[in-house]
Parts: C-alpha cells; structure tokens; sequence
C-alpha cells in the first residue's frame, strides 16, 4: 500500500494531508532534527534542532518572542521577475540574522504580515523577499512589530543529531550526547526556555566521559555508555534526578556493568512494562528486578543483532529497535511462553521497506497506532502492530516525487489523535527548500442512522447537509493551507430573510471596503447574502440571492463569509497547486504574489500539493487456482464515504469509477458514497492476477471491501 493506511479491522484508508506549518531551517548537510515536547497534557511542542540552534513550535507555527517596533518600511526591486525585497527597519541591536524567521504583524500591505524568512541584514534593517511585485508600501503603525524567532543556542552540530537521546519529565527534557555534558531544557512558559548544563550530586561523568543514552526508570534517571565505561550505566538516587549520591540504602544511586565478550556500548535506553530494554552495539538486553544498589540487577540477554543507536520506537507494550545493520526493526515485549521478554524481527514479511536504510522513528497515536519509521533515501514506512490480536501490516507514505522526507516526529495531543510531524525537502520553484509539515487523522463520521426522526426526507436532507459540511474540512492536499471563512468571532444579524437593501450587521469589526461583491453563507442549511454596498467595519448592505430560514446567527462556526482569494502561499510560490473549493474541485493554478483566486467564491477552500493513493491486493490464488490460467475482468468493491476511485488489473489498466450521480446537487461536488461499484475491464488471462485501486483526486477513499470478478482455467 501506498498512501493507505490499513486497519487491524481490514479497510483500508486514503491517507490525510499534510498541513504547512513554516519554514524549517535550510540546511547544506544533515537534516534538522524533530524531538517532540511534552509539558502537560495541555501543552506540547516540537523541537527543530539545527546546527547549533534549537527552535520551538506548536500547532500555530514558530513560538516568537521580543518584539521589535517597526520604523520604516521599502520595496526594492529583485533580480528575479516577480519578487521584490522588502527592506524593514527595526532599530539597531536587534539580533536578527539571516535565513532566520521573523512574525511580521500590522504592516502594509497585509500580504508582508506573518511568518518571514530573512535574507539579509544591516545594523538597522531586515530584508525579506516578498511574491509581491510592483506594489506601494502604505506603511505602518505604531502597533507594527517584528517578533524575533525564539531560538537557543545549543552546542550540537548537525553531525551529532542521529545520537542525541532525550528523556523528559513534566518541564524538563534531559538531553545527552556522548560528546557533551548533558543538558537539560528547561520551560517557564510558551516563550521562556532555557537550556543548560546543570551540577549532579556526586557526579559519575567527567570531561570527555559523557553518557549517551538516558531514561526515567523507576522515579529515577538511567544514564549510560560513556566513551570510558560504554557498557556501564548508572541510575541517581530515587525522585531526585540529579543527585547521585551512592550508598546502600535502597534509595541511594547505584551502577552496573553488563558483562560483554566484545567491546561494546549502550546506545539507547527504554522503559517498558517493569524492566528496562538496552539497545548495545553487540546484543539488545532487559535489565529486570528492582533498580537499587541492595538488588542484584536481573540481566538477560534478547539477541545478537544489537542496536544502531536510533531513538527507538515504541507499539502499545513493546519496543522496537533498529538493528545495527540499519535494515531490521526488533519488536521487544513479554512473550508468555518465553516468561520473559523475546526480541522478534518484525521485517520478515516486508524486508524491502528498509532498502533505504533505517534513519528515524516514531510512534503516532492514533485509532490503529502508527509506527513510522524513516529511510535515509527519504522513503517512509508505516507499521501498525496489534500484539493481543497478532496482527501486523507494513505501508509507505509517499509525497510529491522529487521531493524528499527528511526527518519526523509525532506531536502528543491533549485530545484526540496525534499529528505526524515532518521536515520535507521540497522543489519550489526551481529551489530546494526545507518545510515544516504536519498530517491530522481524519474523524469519524456519522452513518446515515444516527440522523433517523422517521422523517426520511428530512433525514436524507439533513444527513446530505452533514456530509456537505464534512466534504469542506476534508484536506487531502500536502504541504496545504486553508480559508476557513467560519473563523471569526462576530455575531451576524440580517435584516430580513430575503429581499434586496437588506442590512447585515456584525457584533465586532469585521467588514472593509473591498468586501463588496463577497457572500455571507449558512452553515449546514439554505441562505445566501451578496454585500452591495459597504457602510461601515460592523455594516453592510446587500441582495439575498438565496433566502435564509432565520435572520440571527451566533458568533463562531454558524455562519461563513465566502472568498475566491487564498493568500498567504509564499512556500509555493510558482508551484501549480491543486484546489479543493467547498468540497468542488477546482481547476489547478499556479500560485503568483503568494495568492490564488479562483473562478468562484467557497466558504472553505483547501490549497497544496497533489499526492496519488495505491492498493495492490495480493495474487488472487486460491489454493485450488494455483497454477491456473487466471482471467479477470472485472471487480466489486465496497467503500465508505469515499469520492474518486480507480480499478484495474495492473497500474497500467485502470478504470475510473463515476461518483456523481443525477440526483447530487449541481451547486455542490458529489456526495461522498457509501455502498458497492462494480467496474468491468478487458484483461488477458495469465498464472497471476491482482486488483489494483488507484486515488488520484483530493478527496477520501475507504475501501472496505475487494470481490474479483475471476475465470479460473479459461483462457
């Protein structure tokens, strides 16, 4: 599968999105390096670690700090037709360097407001290249600022970053690396990090001695393999982490060796169900028992592949851990007819996932809970992993070819699922840039049933409102961005139902006078209002063109002011971009000043990259048909809210299936489907067959089921 995620249950799912979060440090060697950050349930973030920099994110892009006020602001002309340099001033000391990122906020035109990427500097000055081209600067205010981009310094070049291991608690995040002193960083709030050495109490490390794994065990920290003692680790006195007072009270810090034949170091450290799994460069061990100087430590061997050193994953009560040859993935839990731990090579039944060679993994939480594990050619493989039911499946998630993965993290939730973040490599515009992305699973959604009355009219009407509103949501672009025009907080009053001059009347200031032309739309029922006439930032006048059932709607997500204009993508500046317009699709434009405009005005409007979707099903070979001449020629396939399919009987022989039907709404994209297509095709018969389902369009496919149409022994 590519692009499908599977479920232990059997369907099979069109993978979502990816959201552009911001600009990831440019690099000439490795990658920058995603770690997640936990404070709370409440609070999480993510780290991008870079050549000696650590920058900050959460879900609304890069945490800034230390506004500067703006002085001035010019437009000078760019070598490349298109852009202009946009030169700010912002008073001398201002610390700003290049390639960094600033948050522009109430400067003229709009379109320079948000997240930038510095070219150059002066003493006084910033310079951004801006899509936009020939354009009068109107200034700015005394509410303009710059807000320099929170970034730590760090010690940590980009060739350290494949062996830096992390372990955290609440606010705290230890990090150690073979070659430093460890470090813990440390959060006050959103903008208030600091990240430092810090003083052990009987301190087991010295210069040039520096642990590189760490783990919470326990309620204490395990650290372990120096360059002196590579198979020694250590753990600090009980709740007190950085305190490693030894002694023979069962508190008191304490230390253990394992005994090896072969040189060999302890490269990671986990802690799962009541021992701890050490990833060592000869052969994986638990260290079982009570972790305490007046305990024996319990020490068991699990194999002789050893571990790479990668950070390793982690799937319901088990561990996985890249073996040293950077190929297999060792699945470690209880095993109860082993009474004891077993190390299981989970890439036995898809070894050529790992061809590109092991270079990162993470565990994303989701409905199936997702292992994913990163090549460093780019390719990413996904796992899911169902010990209690034994169930077990590989699958790739693909972006826009040519460009590549370069590194991923999954961000904790404090409700719902987890995002998979990622830095990808993208071809901008002739350019290798490096972007910060982000992929959401998709919700549930309801059934046809969960809307009975026993009205079916009304039900069916109402549950075709639901899926209309949904369709909107749905993002199956990458690197995407989106106009919500529910997003706002005014409370809309009409001053009729329909009719003409008919007044409309906001709670808080929200209208300018560009808005003439625009719509205000219902949400989830009939009604439409064209503004004619702009009176002042709370009123407008305008034309009914569909009649509403009220005339008062709520401040939030009640009502949507439409747009055919989505600004704001400069990361894809003169990238043809696919669009997703109220569920529609909407012919694909390339992107120019940063904007797009389409032909029509939407409430919900989706733009990114396209991404394809495949399924191939495994030979249809029945034990009785094995050997047999096999002729397909034709497929059922049952899918769930889906919209857009292919099926045939190789990638080169595939039959769009039609979705639309006559009864769909013409002002809308076709309703999502639920049920079975059969699809027919001409096909020679040969030994092997398989179906293939193909998406090419934005939009969902959850396959549920495959019947072959299949002749066995006929020709």
């Amino acid at each position: 599968m590519e692009n499908f995620i599977p479920t232990a249950q059997g369907p099979a799912s069109f993978r979502a999105g990816s959201v552009y979060v911001g600009g990831a440090t440019q690099t000439t060697g490795n990658a920058p390096l995603l770690v997640p950050f936990k404070a709370s349930d409440e609070a999480s973030y993510m780290l991008e670690f870079s050549a000696e920099v650590l920058r900050i994110f959460n879900d609304d892009g890069l945490i800034t700090a230390n506004p500067l006020a703006v002085t001035s602001v010019a437009a000078v002309t760019a070598t490349k037709p298109g852009l202009i340099y946009v030169d700010i001033g912002v008073g001398s000391g201002h610390g700003i360097l290049a390639n960094q990122y600033v948050l522009i906020t109430d400067v003229a035109p709009a379109e320079l407001n948000g997240y930038q990427r510095v070219t150059s500097v002066t003493s006084t000055t910033i310079r951004i290249l801006s899509s936009l081209y020939s354009i009068t600067m109107t200034g700015f205010t005394g509410a303009s600022t710059v807000q320099k981009q929170l970034m730590i310094s760090t010690p940590y070049v980009e060739a350290d970053f494949r062996s830096i291991q992390v372990a955290q608690a609440r606010d705290t995040m230890y990090i150690v690396h073979p070659n430093y002193p460890p470090r813990k960083l440390t959060r006050t709030s959103d903008t208030v990090w600091t990240l430092a050495t810090y003083t052990r109490t009987m301190d087991p490390f010295g210069v040039n001695n520096y642990p590189g794994a760490v783990a919470f065990h326990q309620s204490r920290i395990v650290m372990a393999g120096t360059k002196t003692n590579p198979a020694k680790y250590w753990y600090s006195v009980a709740a007190s982490f950085d305190d490693f007072t030894t002694g023979t009270d069962a508190t008191d810090s304490g230390s253990a060796t394992l005994a090896t034949e072969t040189y060999a170091t302890i490269r990671n450290i986990r802690s799962v169900d009541s021992v701890l799994v050490m990833g060592c460069s000869d052969k994986n061990r638990v260290i079982g028992g009570t972790l305490a100087p007046t305990f024996a430590p319990e020490i068991r061997e699990l194999d002789t592949d050893g571990s790479s050193g990668i950070t390793p994953g982690i799937s319901d009560q088990a561990i996985l851990l890249a073996a040293r040859d950077l190929r297999r993935v060792k699945s470690v839990s209880y095993e109860y007819n082993a009474s004891g731990h077993v190390a299981v090579d989970i890439t036995k039944a898809a070894e050529h996932m790992t061809l590109g060679l092991i270079k990162q993994m993470a565990f994303q939480c989701t409905k199936t809970n997702t292992n994913w594990v990163l090549m460093e050619n780019g390719d990413l493989a996904g796992l899911h992993q169902d010990l209690q039911e034994g169930i077990m499946g590989w699958f790739r998630l693909l972006t826009r070819e040519g460009d590549t993965i370069l590194s991923i993290a999954s961000k904790p939730a404090y409700q719902g699922f987890d995002d998979l973040w990622l830095i990808v490599q993208r071809n901008i515009n002739g350019e290798r840039v490096n972007l910060i992305e982000r992929i959401s699973v998709n919700d549930d959604l309801l059934s046809f049933e969960d809307f009975y009355t026993g009205d079916e009219v009304y039900d069916r009407d109402q549950y075709a409102w639901y899926l209309f509103e949904a369709s909107k949501q749905a993002v199956f672009l990458d690197s995407s961005l989106t106009y919500d025009g529910s997003a706002h907080a005014a409370s809309l009053s009409l001053s009729a139902i329909t009719g003409e001059n008919v007044s409309a009347i906001v709670s808080t200031d929200r209208f300018v006078s560009t808005d003439v032309g625009r719509e205000l739309w219902a949400k989830g029922q009939a009604g439409r209002f064209r503004i004619t006439e702009y009176v002042s930032a709370t009123h407008v006048r305008g034309t009914v063109v569909t009649n509403f059932s009220k005339q008062e709607f709520a401040a939030g997500d009640y009502y949507f002011t439409a747009s055919s204009i989505l600004s704001g993508l400069g990361h894809l500046e003169g990238e043809t971009v696919s669009i997703v317009a109220d569920g529609s699709f909407h012919k694909s434009i390339a992107v120019e000043n940063g904007s797009v405009t389409l032909d029509f005005q939407a409430s919900i409007i989706h733009v990114g990259l396209p991404y394809e979707g495949l399924i191939k099903a495994h030979d249809l070979a029945a034990m009785q048909a094995m050997g047999m001449l096999k002729g397909l020629h034709g497929a059922q396939v049952r899918f769930l809210n889906s919209l857009g399919a292919a099926v045939g009987s190789s990638r080169y022989k595939m039959e769009e299936i039609p979705f639309r039907k006559p009864s769909d709404i013409i002002s809308r994209g076709p309703q999502w489907f639920t049920g079975f297509k059969e699809v027919s095709f001409s096909d020679s018969s040969d030994y092997e067959k398989s179906i293939y389902i193909r998406q090419s369009r934005p939009a969902p496919c959850h396959v549920t089921m495959i019947r072959p149409l299949l002749s066995v022994g006929v020709n």
